[in-house]
């Protein structure tokens, strides 16, 4: 059960392409929009959004049914024995400025005082600056929207309007999409790290770590400041899963880190972290060790299913799917492994929420053990077959584009037929199919789909779904396999008795090219 959440006393949460200011990134509920031409800081921090977030977790839990705190993805991730809150205001940081102490007593007062209206400004300042990013990641929930929110940026010199609250924040968050490659964020930087009213607040840099040695001229003169670097993988996994980067470089551009750190700047914090991914399974160990050898600390999390990136959530995300193991024989090794090497080494984070993610799998595995029984059963029942497209030819004639606009962004030109890029408005859909009493002895839906390999690993498969005669999608339990000749999928879904027509639908992922299967099928079991 989730205590009083510190975080709408202690965050201002801003993102430029998402039009969103609230609390924190994993707020569900309604929030601000980021306004050009900017507000105060003290208008943003007391809106009656931000107000209402704060009235939720003053009197926790009845009040998070329905709110937007609800199901937190924090605190399904990151809380653990060693961090059982957001921000603890029970420990006082040290190495303040007169400004950060006073704003930082009166926050907590306020905080214990379970105030909604508030005298102190924000602790923390999260600045998401845009997603521009020079990496394709396949699971990343920004690739398939930043094309279309290329232009949604924050800018420097809004932000420095706000000078008294910058200096008496505890840290400044700057985040992308890749800071790095954004010139408003890099622009930012810089003027923080040269600017001396400015010297107690820590500026933590979320990067891919591919573009951070252009700059370390100007990073050289913050004396607080801290690294957060999304490895997801070592050696091979890294290059796999983080499209476009290469391993060596990431290494040798921590490696000036470190010793920049050791030989002028100890009071710099390089830390990293980790999705967990199929993709990364086998290579947890070797993740370890790498940390331990290079005594950096680093952490593993979850990812979610937004629109646009389903193809990768439902083959990767083995938290959610743990079905995916079932490819890597002795895959509780990999796990209970690398949990050793960091316990051994007295990283006591990274074992936690490594070991968290393993029991969260542990558990879905346990809850799924009777849904895999009956999924076992229902594939050897005689099937009624709904919807069918077994060649390209058949493809063609049974889905049709949904919107006559769509036709400049898909085309029939490879196999079954492919989005040319991400538009999240577009699907194309086969005609309905009106049950009956076809139901009739019937217990699941069976949803069938193949996909040739593509040699273009930015390449990828369309999402494919059933929906109702509601258009609701229709949920299941889906089952991906990949060989050398390409991906199948296998939905299983409860049939429910009150269900009276069908109709697939087919949308796009990523960013780019994204293809249709080259066959499919519904059928009733």
């Amino acid at each position: 059960m989730m205590n009083q959440c510190s975080a709408p006393w202690y965050e201002l949460n801003l993102s430029a392409p998402q039009d969103r200011v609230s609390a924190c990134c994993y707020y569900s509920g309604a929030f601000d929009q980021w306004s050009d031409p900017v507000e105060t800081v003290e208008h943003l921090w007391n809106s009656p959004n931000m107000q209402r977030i704060r009235k939720i977790q003053a009197s926790p839990p009845d009040n998070l049914t329905a709110s937007g705190c609800q199901g937190c993805k924090f605190y399904e991730n990151a809380v653990t024995e060693s961090r059982s809150t957001y921000f603890d205001f029970n420990i006082q940081p040290a190495n303040l400025s007169d400004a950060q102490r006073n704003n930082w007593h009166l926050a907590k007062q306020e905080f214990e005082q379970k105030k909604t209206v508030l005298s102190s400004t924000p602790l923390r300042i999260y600045a998401n600056f845009g997603f521009f990013c020079n990496l394709t990641c396949n699971f990343c929930l920004q690739v398939p929207q930043r094309n279309r929110l290329k232009k949604e940026i924050i800018k420097s010199d809004d932000l420095f309007r706000w000078k008294p609250a910058l200096a008496a924040a505890l840290t400044f968050d700057v985040i992308g999409g890749e800071p790095f490659a954004q010139p408003e964020a890099l622009k930012f930087i810089r003027q923080f790290c040269n600017d001396d009213d400015l010297s107690a607040v820590q500026l933590n840099l979320y990067t891919n770590g591919t573009l951070h040695h252009k700059h370390l001229a100007h990073l050289q003169n913050k004396q607080k400041l801290c690294f957060s670097i999304s490895l997801d993988g070592v050696y091979d996994s890294h290059e796999k899963i983080r499209i476009g980067s290469q391993w060596k470089v990431i290494e040798n551009n921590i490696s000036q880190l470190l010793k920049i750190k050791q030989q002028h700047r100890p009071e710099w914090l390089v830390t990293t972290n980790s999705t967990l991914l199929l993709d990364n399974v086998k290579s947890l160990p070797d993740y370890a060790k790498w940390h331990v050898d290079n005594n950096i600390q680093t952490w593993f999390y979850d990812f979610i299913n937004t629109a646009g990136n389903q193809d990768t959530y439902f083959s990767q995300n083995i938290i959610s799917n743990p079905n995916l193991l079932s490819d890597i024989e002795y895959w509780e090794h990999y796990f209970t492994e690398a949990i050793d090497i960091f316990r051994k080494a007295h990283h006591v984070y990274a074992a936690e929420t490594l070991e968290h993610g393993y029991q969260r799998i542990i558990r879905s595995l346990q809850e799924q053990e009777s849904e895999r029984k009956w999924i076992r059963s229902t594939r050897q029942r005689p099937p009624i077959q709904l919807i069918s497209a077994q060649s390209q030819d058949e493809v063609r004639e049974v889905l049709i584009p949904e919107d006559k606009n769509l036709i400049t962004r898909f085309t029939f030109d490879r196999a079954a037929g492919l989005f040319h890029e991400m538009n999240e408005a577009d699907a194309v859909l086969s005609d309905w199919v009106n049950l009956g009493d076809e139901t009739k002895g019937k217990v699941a839906i069976l949803l069938k789909a193949f996909w040739t390999r593509s040699p273009n690993p930015l390449d990828r498969c369309a999402h494919i779904s059933v929906l109702d005669q509601n258009d609701q999608v229709i949920r299941g339990r889906r089952d991906h396999s990949k060989t050398d000749e390409g991906t199948e999928l296998i939905m299983t879904a409860p049939l429910d008795q009150n269900l009276e027509a069908i109709r697939v639908s087919l949308t796009p992922t990523g960013e780019g090219k994204s293809y249709l299967p080259v066959r499919f099928s519904v059928e009733l079991v």
